[in-house]
């Protein structure tokens, strides 16, 4: 049975490519505890 507390976290990543990405958003996933994620990427390049 899922909780009917949701916790609101932020997490930047920066990483060199869309596949490190996804490798942080699958790990963060998999943490005891997370049973769901909303994901929002907002790409930058930074100089």
């Amino acid at each position: 049975m899922k909780s009917l507390v949701q916790y609101d976290i932020a997490t930047v990543i920066r990483a060199p490519n869309i596949t490190e990405i996804n490798a942080c958003i699958d790990a963060l996933r998999k943490v005891p505890g997370v049973f769901d994620t909303n994901t929002v990427i907002i790409l930058r390049t930074v100089s």
